[in-house]
């Protein structure tokens, strides 16, 4: 079987730094990652992630953490989660890495979830696909020092500890493009659709419709929507719509409520 050793030899340089150049150490110079490189591919090598795994109390393992969810279905059929776990999946499969995935129906029940992958899996790097105001589970996950985190969204936080990172897109602006884009099409009374003000992206999108309908000199108002069930949904939007009979149009605060609000109507 081929070892690091092997590698080192065809490579030219010591076992060590064969090593070090294996998991990309900035101390190691470019020019010998390559030679590395070119040593494992030539004699096949691949690393023994779970011996090493096993010494260092590591994994190779990025922990995904869904928002949580009253519905399984409301998460299985939001294109937004499929969509960035596949993504996630794939980067991560490019360089050796696996995922798990740990939701849950309530906020005891992620947080449970997410102390066995930190202290049964050994995960210390997780990614939220959320980022929601006062969130206890991300509060408990801030407490485990070992652990890293990349947030989708925004920090609800003026300034975010440094072992967090944020991606975000401009919801604002999405929410304000979707709201203009009905106002120039000549929809006068249009309504935001939501179900948590709590999600930054929701409170974000709901602030870009604000700013567009001002813009227009128009007038809103919002129908909180639940995650329990489309039944329920379709039943919340018939009585709106009997108490609002001039509603001209609606703004969903994500795809998903969107296309159901087609079905529907």
């Amino acid at each position: 079987m081929v070892t690091i050793k092997d590698v080192a030899r065809v490579a030219g340089v010591s076992s060590s730094t064969a090593s070090r150049a294996l998991h990309d150490n900035s101390m190691i110079s470019e020019a010998t990652k390559r030679r590395v490189r070119r040593a494992m591919k030539e004699l096949d090598y691949s690393p023994n992630y779970s011996a090493q795994n096993l010494v260092n109390r590591t994994t190779n393992t990025i922990g995904i953490i869904l928002p949580v969810r009253e519905s399984q279905d409301s998460l299985e059929n939001n294109p937004f989660f499929m969509q960035i776990i596949q993504g996630i999946s794939s980067v991560c499969s490019e360089n050796d890495y696996m995922v798990s995935l740990a939701t849950g129906r309530t906020d005891d029940e992620l947080q449970k979830n997410i102390q066995t992958l930190i202290r049964s899996g050994n995960i210390t790097k997780l990614i939220f696909l959320y980022s929601r105001k006062a969130d206890p589970v991300f509060e408990f996950v801030k407490q485990e020092k070992k652990v890293s985190c990349v947030v989708v969204g925004r920090s609800y936080e003026d300034a975010p500890q440094k072992m967090v990172r944020f991606v975000d897109n401009n919801n604002d602006q999405a929410g304000k493009n979707a709201t203009t884009f009905m106002l120039a099409k000549g929809y006068n009374h249009l309504v935001f659709a939501y179900t948590d003000m709590d999600e930054l992206v929701q409170t974000e999108r709901y602030q870009g419709y604000c700013e567009a309908l001002q813009e227009y000199g128009k007038k809103g108002s919002t129908l909180q929507l639940s995650r329990l069930s489309d039944e329920e949904n379709a039943v919340k939007l018939q009585t709106f719509l009997a108490e609002n009979p001039k509603t001209e149009a609606f703004v969903a605060c994500d795809e998903h409520h969107g296309d159901s609000f087609a079905t529907f109507i």
